[in-house]
């Protein structure tokens, strides 16, 4: 990952570029993952998930929200995968990203509202889709970490 970008914006090609080591160095606490095509692609879970979920579990600093403007289809198969990893996540299906009022109501239920209004940022938004996912980590004031592939 290249971290030298002012935008907040990184690209990467595969789920296991994430530096989780950096997110930690810029203080990132919550992580927001979209689903369709980038944690599920073509209904199969993307190979290298499984292993960044054991990492993230592992590193104890994130919170997770798993969001999709889809059905719930797609949050139960995630959710059917992490059986046994102890992440402290949340799911929401129909979340109408890039629009924040299901994610705020989602954020107040997991007791993380007040992390949009800190002037740290300390959320950065996962995804493959620069018009939902991107809109998203925009508004939040999110780094947007772009799935290319």
């Amino acid at each position: 990952m290249n971290w030298n970008n002012q935008l907040g914006c990184y690209c990467i090609n595969q789920l296991n570029e994430l530096n989780l080591n950096e997110l930690i160095t810029k203080k990132i606490s919550l992580l927001i993952f979209d689903i369709r095509g980038t944690i599920i692609i073509n209904h199969q879970i993307n190979s290298h998930f499984a292993k960044l979920m054991e990492q993230i579990n592992d590193a104890n600093c994130f919170k997770i929200l798993f969001a999709t403007n889809n059905c719930s289809y797609y949050t139960n198969k995630v959710r059917h995968e992490l059986v046994g990893i102890n992440c402290m996540t949340s799911y929401l299906y129909f979340a109408c990203k890039p629009l924040l009022f299901r994610i705020k109501h989602q954020l107040k239920c997991m007791g993380l509202i007040n992390i949009i209004k800190s002037p740290i940022n300390k959320i950065a938004v996962i995804g493959n889709q620069l018009n939902t996912d991107g809109k998203l980590a925009s508004k939040l004031h999110a780094l947007l970490i772009y799935l290319l592939k």
